[in-house]
């Protein structure tokens, strides 16, 4: 086939594929508005949300400056967050129940060497240490009341099935999108 024929046919398949998927409507764009009613969240949420930083952000996402000294410690590490959460709202009682799965995985740079330091570091209560791929998780469960500033800057999609909320995430604001059960 001629290179020009080869360009044609290559040309009609996109263009077929491009008519189909959007006559397929590749799924409804969500409408986000601010949530007027706390009886809009009530039920069951849940979301997640993953990020990988150097450790020059994870250093200073928890409040400290990272020096020359840190540069020379950690080397070039990353940091691999994973955060997952189940919320239960009950609008009338005016409490939300939340369980959340937290899991920080360190790799990179001097990992091997610094790991039994920053386990020191990270040592609460109920955390698991996992020694190969050298993370930390924990869970926190815990219900508590909803007061009009807790869900004044929540935002709900059109159909009433998604919820746009602003978490901090260290020193900044992260936002989740959690689905109705």
């Amino acid at each position: 086939m001629k290179k020009s024929n080869l360009f044609y046919v290559f040309f009609v398949c996109a263009l077929a594929f491009g008519v189909i998927f959007m006559s397929c409507g590749g799924g409804e764009s969500d409408t986000w508005s601010p949530v007027t009613s706390l009886n809009q969240l009530h039920g069951t949420w849940s979301g997640s949300h993953s990020e990988r930083m150097s450790i020059k952000d994870y250093v200073e996402m928890m409040g400290e400056t990272f020096t020359a000294e840190y540069a020379a410690l950690f080397g070039n590490m990353h940091v691999n967050f994973s955060y997952n959460v189940i919320m239960t709202l009950n609008a009338s009682a005016r409490t939300i129940r939340s369980l959340e799965n937290v899991t920080q995985a360190f790799s990179g740079g001097n990992i091997s060497a610094i790991w039994p330091f920053i386990k020191t570091m990270l040592q609460v209560p109920g955390t698991t240490f996992n020694d190969n791929n050298h993370s930390a998780s924990f869970v926190l469960d815990y219900t508590n009341t909803i007061s009009d500033n807790d869900w004044a800057n929540i935002q709900i999609n059109q159909n009433g099935t998604k919820a746009r909320v602003p978490f901090f995430f260290g020193n900044r604001i992260v936002y989740l999108v959690l689905a109705r059960h």
